[in-house]
């Protein structure tokens, strides 16, 4: 998806030829629009998700998915941790109080890893139980943010589709703005059509946890 694709016709629906025609708006404020559209759909649809391989280590229950914690940079597009796969089987989910039931010391507890746990440590980091007796490699699949949408980084791993809906989510975002280009009327049409393709993009790429 290239949304500088779509800046022209964006443009021409804002009165404006090219970017330096631009009077109640810049350039850059209408790509922030977009971008923060995309930040906010990525959070609540599973628009953007990959798997990364992971060493396990014997005897280390918590790893850290968004680097957090260690001397790596942050991961700042993780979102959340949607599956794991340890040494070839799916592990569940579970919190602390369902692993608490089943083993009052479970923080002591070692074996084959069964579960996983999202609730015990900070966002992004998770604690396997029991604690591995092994050092398999592990895959997990995470849910991640898109990618900074701006005039100098314009495209993303996405579908076409979805810059048809960053540039009606940049126009409803234009025409809200309070100044003499004020048209709310405009504003609620295109969220309109923005809301039609949020839907098919719910129903195809399914909702984030």
């Amino acid at each position: 998806m290239d949304l500088s694709a779509q800046m022209p016709m964006l443009f021409a629906e804002l009165n404006a030829a090219a970017a330096a025609d631009l009077v109640f708006w810049t350039q850059d404020e209408l790509y922030r629009y977009a971008d923060l559209a995309l930040s906010d759909l990525s959070g609540r649809l599973l628009l953007f998700v990959d798997a990364q391989d992971l060493a396990g280590v014997s005897g280390q229950p918590t790893y850290d998915l968004a680097h957090t914690t260690d001397d790596t940079p942050v991961d700042t597009l993780f979102v959340s941790l949607l599956h794991l796969i340890w040494n070839g089987t799916f592990v569940p989910p579970a919190n602390v109080r369902e692993v608490e039931a089943l083993d009052a010391n479970w923080r002591a507890t070692t074996g084959t890893v069964s579960k996983w746990i999202g609730d015990d440590l900070a966002p992004g980091m998770i604690v396997v139980y029991p604690a591995p007796t092994s050092s398999p490699t592990f895959t997990v699949f995470c849910q991640r943010s898109g990618p900074t949408i701006a005039a100098a980084t314009p495209s993303t791993p996405a579908p076409d589709a979805l810059a048809d809906w960053l540039h009606m989510k940049a126009l409803v975002e234009a025409r809200r703005k309070r100044s003499d280009a004020w048209m709310p009327e405009a504003a609620t049409l295109a969220e309109q059509v923005a809301g039609i393709l949020e839907q098919a993009f719910a129903a195809y790429y399914g909702e984030g946890l």
